[in-house]
């Protein structure tokens, strides 16, 4: 059968015609997101967006929802712990290696101690040093001098000898350590 363009179409053509107009307009009018805009005595629509559907939008969609929301929001909360673990947790103390053989300052507790010089006493025939003491901290403290002599003691250790050069100290575990005036070259 052979569809001739010249004829004339019957009644139910019409009709089937008119039908899948008025779906195609209601389907598009659906797909449509219409936006009006009123200015002065003129309106304006315009077209914002078309909804339609596609599977790869679709299949994006639930991939965002399974990888993308939850890996945001576990590295969200990992960050947050690790916030709240380090307001909780005190700073860790420095260790430091317990001293032997020559040094500039010896560490006791909290304070260093540094030799200033070290004087004989002719009326009395002995010898004794002069040390500083300061926060070992770091905080700009003012110094304190203090005199001391062979068989004192600075925290855990006793000062076994002293001659021009420094003075010779012991620890409670037999540890030497040494503050000198002048190291010898």
């Amino acid at each position: 059968m052979k569809f001739d363009f010249l004829t004339p179409l019957s009644l139910p053509h019409y009709v089937v015609l008119a039908v899948c107009f008025i779906l195609a307009s209601f389907d598009m009018a659906n797909r449509l997101n219409w936006s009006v805009d009123i200015t002065g005595s003129q309106e304006v629509a315009t077209v914002d967006t078309l909804l339609v559907p596609s599977p790869a939008s679709e299949m994006l969609a639930m991939m965002d929802a399974w990888l993308v929301q939850p890996e945001l929001e576990r590295a969200k909360k990992l960050a947050e712990q690790k916030a709240v673990n380090e307001k909780q947790l005190p700073p860790k103390p420095v260790v430091l290696p317990p001293q032997q053989g020559i040094v500039d300052a010896l560490r006791v507790g909290s304070f260093n101690y540094r030799l200033l010089g070290v004087f004989e006493d002719d009326v009395k025939q002995e010898i004794f040093a002069v040390i500083a003491k300061s926060a070992s901290s770091g905080k700009q403290q003012p110094q304190e001098t203090q005199r001391v002599e062979q068989g004192m003691v600075l925290g855990e250790y006793t000062i076994k000898k002293i001659n021009l050069s420094g003075i010779a100290l012991t620890s409670s575990d037999n540890r030497s350590v040494e503050l000198m005036l002048f190291k010898d070259s």
